[in-house]
């Protein structure tokens, strides 16, 4: 989920400015908040990437912004994607119940 949350990414001009880290974490923790893992973000990932949630908060919001417009976005490579069983039919699951 959050590699297909990251090739959305590329689609806004707005995100070119974070460092790839930063995105990388932000999608991470996005996939782990609708997966409702129990923290979207742990202790052991604060610590491999030496970034806490706060660090990551305003590229999280860009995200969000983005994956509320997919339903509208015209461009569906993506989707098609990783609607496939080799991405677990990620782009199937409704991220916004």
């Amino acid at each position: 989920m959050a590699q297909f949350i990251l090739e959305f990414s590329f689609l806004e001009y707005k995100l070119i400015f974070y460092p790839a880290s930063i995105k990388a974490a932000a999608c991470l923790f996005i996939s782990r908040r609708l997966l409702k893992t129990e923290k979207a973000w742990s202790e052991s990932l604060i610590s491999v990437s030496q970034y806490e949630d706060k660090d990551i908060k305003p590229c999280v919001k860009d995200l969000c912004k983005i994956l509320e417009l997919l339903p509208r976005i015209n461009l569906k490579a993506a989707v098609n994607k990783f609607s496939t069983g080799k991405y677990m039919e990620v782009s199937k699951i409704n991220m916004f119940n």
